[in-house]
């Protein structure tokens, strides 16, 4: 069975359940993540934010 994003990305609760601005903060939060990975030239976690982001991104998307 796959594991949920919640699982996978190691999050306090799924972003599907999360409201616009629990989204919103999230994303902040991984993009500051992503940069000082990259600027630490840690390339490999920052791409895995990268990802996180272009999904959180997503669903932050379909949220009304």
């Amino acid at each position: 069975k796959a594991a949920t994003e919640k699982q996978k990305f190691g999050l306090e609760k799924d972003p599907e359940s999360m409201n616009r601005d629990e989204l919103t903060k999230l994303i902040a939060d991984i993009q500051k993540k992503m940069q000082k990975a990259a600027a630490d030239l840690n390339f490999e976690a920052a791409a895995e934010y990268r990802d996180k982001l272009i999904m959180l991104k997503n669903t932050l998307r379909d949220v009304k």
